[in-house]
Order: C-alpha cells, then sequence, then structure tokens
C-alpha cells in the first residue's frame, strides 16, 4: 500500500473512533453550537438572524452575535447534527489534504510527509471539532485554502487576487475573528490596482461583507456594528481577566456582575449596553495596562501549548464550568487549577503528554522562523491569530491556523534535524 494511502487511512481510522463516540455517548452542551443552531432555524423560519429563541425574553447582542456564514452552512446540512457530523469529518479530511498540499510547496522528503501525518493525528482540537456544530473546522479549510492559493505558481496573479479577495470575504462571514483585517481591504486594492495595474474588486469583498453586514444588524439593533462578540469579549474576556491578574479571581467574578453587563432586552439598553461595556472595559485596561499586557502575552503563548482542554473535557462530557483555568492563572491560585485537574485523572494524563508535544511543536514552529523568506506568509499569518486571540489563550481559537500551524512545525524539527546530522558528521 503506497505512503499516501496510509497516511489517508491513519487519520480516517481515527476520525472513525471520533464519530462511534459521540454517536453512542450523551451529547455534549455546546453554547456556541446551539447558537449557531438557532440562527440557521430562525434564517429559516423567521428570515432574521438571531442566535436565540423568538419565544424567550430577547437578548439583543443575539442579533449580531453570530454572522451569517455558518448558519447558512448549517441550513445547507438540514440543521442535522448527524449530516453535519459527517460533514465536518469531511472538513477534517479536506484539511488534511490541502495541508499535505501546502506541505509539498516545501517538502520532498517522505520524512517531512510522515511527521505531519503523525502530528495531525495527534492534533486533539482539529480532530473532536468534527463532532462540535462549530464554524472553526470550516475557518480552517478557507485558511489553509487561501495559504496555499498564495503559495500556489500555476495560476496567473489575477486569478490568484480574486480568489484570495473571496475567500477572505467567506472568512469574515464565518467568524469575525477577521474584522480587523478589513481595514487593509482598501489598502490591498489600492496598492494592486496603482502599483502592479492589475487590481481585482473581489479584494474589496471583505469591505462589503463588513458594510453590508453591519446595515443589516443596524435595522435589527439600531447599532452600526458587524458583531457584537467584540463588545462581549472586550468586556467579559479582556478586561475580566486583566481585573483577575490585578486584584485576584473574586474581583473578577464581581466585575462581571456589574450592573453595565446587564443583558439587554430593548434597543435602547443594547445601546447603553455597547456604550458602557467598551467605556469601561476600555477604562480598566488603559487603568491597569501592564496587567493587561501580561495578561496578552501570556494568553497568547498559553493558546500555543493548551494541548485542547475545551476540546477534551467537552468531547467526553466533562463540565468546564468548575472554574476558568485561564482566570485562576492569572490570579495564581495554583492549588484550585490543581484541585480543578486532578478530578478527572485520566484526562490530566492526556492533558499533560499532550502539553508535552505542544512544547515540541511550539520549538518546531520557532525554529521555522529561519526560513522566513519562503514562510513569511504563513508566519504571518499565525502570528495574527496568536496577538488577536489575546488573553484568552485557548486552543480552539487558534484551530483556524492549525495546519499551516503544523507545517511550520514541520519544517522547523526538519531544520533541526538536518543541523543535528550536519553537526554529527562534522565530528
Amino acid at each position: 500500500m503506497g505512503g499516501f494511502q496510509k497516511h489517508f487511512l491513519i487519520i480516517l481510522g481515527t476520525l472513525f473512533l471520533v464519530c462511534v463516540w459521540y454517536l453512542f455517548s450523551e451529547k455534549p452542551h455546546i453554547n456556541d453550537g446551539e447558537e449557531y443552531y438557532a440562527a440557521a432555524n430562525n434564517l429559516l423560519e423567521n428570515n432574521r438572524l438571531y442566535a436565540g429563541g423568538f419565544d424567550e425574553e430577547i437578548d439583543y447582542r443575539l442579533y449580531s452575535k453570530r454572522t451569517l456564514g455558518y448558519p447558512v452552512y448549517l441550513i445547507f446540512q438540514n440543521t442535522s447534527a448527524t449530516i453535519t457530523l459527517f460533514s465536518s469529518m469531511g472538513l477534517v479530511v479536506l484539511n488534511f489534504f490541502l495541508g499535505i498540499q501546502l506541505l509539498s510547496h516545501f517538502q520532498t522528503k517522505k520524512r517531512g510527509f510522515g511527521l505531519f501525518v503523525l502530528l495531525f493525528s495527534l492534533h486533539i482540537p482539529i480532530l473532536l471539532h468534527a463532532s462540535f456544530p462549530l464554524s472553526d473546522l470550516l475557518l480552517c479549510a478557507v485558511i489553509t485554502t487561501s495559504v496555499a492559493v498564495f503559495y500556489d505558481s500555476k495560476n496567473s496573479a489575477r486569478s490568484k487576487l480574486i480568489a484570495l479577495g473571496c475567500l477572505w470575504g467567506f472568512g469574515l462571514l464565518l467568524k469575525p475573528v477577521l474584522l480587523p483585517t478589513v481595514l487593509f481591504s482598501p489598502i490591498v486594492f489600492l496598492y494592486f490596482k496603482l502599483r502592479k495595474g492589475r487590481g481585482a474588486i473581489a479584494l474589496l469583498l471583505p469591505l462589503f461583507i463588513y458594510l453590508a453586514g453591519s446595515g443589516v444588524n443596524y435595522m435589527n439593533t439600531n447599532q452600526y456594528e458587524y458583531s457584537s462578540i467584540s463588545t462581549i469579549n472586550l468586556g467579559q474576556y479582556n478586561a475580566k481577566l486583566t481585573v483577575a491578574k490585578a486584584f485576584g479571581y473574586d474581583s473578577a467574578q464581581e466585575y462581571v456582575s456589574r450592573s453595565e453587563f446587564a443583558i439587554p432586552r430593548t434597543s435602547k439598553e443594547y445601546a447603553n449596553y455597547r456604550s458602557k461595556v467598551n467605556s469601561l472595559a476600555k477604562s480598566t485596561i488603559l487603568d491597569n495596562l501592564k496587567s493587561y499586557i501580561t495578561v496578552h502575552t501570556a494568553g497568547s503563548i498559553k493558546m500555543l501549548l493548551d494541548p485542547g482542554r475545551f476540546e477534551l473535557y467537552t468531547f467526553f462530557n466533562q463540565p468546564t464550568s468548575d472554574g476558568s483555568l485561564t482566570e485562576m492563572i492569572y490570579a495564581q491560585r495554583w492549588s484550585d487549577i490543581k484541585a480543578v485537574l486532578i478530578k478527572r485523572p485520566v484526562l490530566f494524563v492526556l492533558f499533560i503528554g499532550l502539553f508535552l508535544l505542544a512544547i515540541a511543536k511550539l520549538i518546531g514552529a520557532a525554529f521555522s522562523v529561519t526560513q522566513f523568506k519562503r514562510m513569511h506568509f504563513m508566519l504571518i499569518v499565525s502570528a495574527y491569530f496568536v496577538v488577536i486571540a489575546g488573553p484568552v489563550g485557548a486552543a480552539r481559537f487558534m484551530l483556524p491556523v492549525s495546519v499551516i500551524y503544523l507545517i511550520l512545525v514541520c519544517q522547523g524539527l526538519g531544520s533541526i534535524l538536518h543541523f543535528l546530522q550536519k553537526s554529527t558528521k562534522g565530528k
């Protein structure tokens, strides 16, 4: 059997085990997934994008919290959890093949491809996400395809620009994590139009999507914004974690219990919510800037080292509501952290093993910087996600660039092995 077929069977076998466990075990509760399904159902039944139930008290944040892309994807899966499971498994396989294809631009040795397969097979976040109704796998395919298009040498520059513009826009539809890049959309368009003479209108697609999406949200909430998740993250994660670092865990819990964070039930309340939470969060961060910088830097590193606690605990339907490890870390409550982890010893041992692997991967990725000239685009895209995810620092936020990160790891470890071989021969 050829090496490529063996690689495919390894991934397929792993996904089969994930599928069997998911189908014959109790389904975990994933709040984000429920909101995506609610948004999809409301699009079908009410022609409105709302990530909650209209038969319940309205939460105005849910009108814009989930962007259009993934709910539409779920509609094409007939909003069926089983169909979505199999399509998500297909996305994992697609990402695997995209990774192999992209790696072939930099690697010709079998050892490099074998290492990629091994790392992919052990990359818990991407494999277990096949059973989660979340947008990250689809965004991963979009970003990996975008990077593959960038490095493609067969198609014309104009066709590559059109493809990149469309993929960029599609990615923004899937998750607002790409929202800051909208600022570069007209700049990139004008650069290629005026300096290179081959601009493509598709490069403006992210800007058009931002303007149209914000306009639709304005009609629902009277607030011109692309997604409420920006305000939610700023207040309930960035600022809260800053408070945890500066004043302790209990102070962080008290912080988000303030009246400013009350759920907005009307458009007027939502306007006040946005204004007050943004103002409070920004002042909190600026008043404790040293703590925020520490938290943001530590979170970025933590994201690279997190072996996938959320994925492991959620997949095996173990509660994660017994305390935020991130908040406990920043508040230096080490005994509480130990108590939470030791409650589930098997998962704890698995977590430690995967954590050690994550350290090895980070070392490999760091050494890939020595090939910056060849791999600069992948390094920049990966760095963007590491920086933008900020204080939270969970592996799931790294998942969209997990395939290109594994390629960087392979290249970096390959450089280390090559150096060691040369050193050995030189003796």
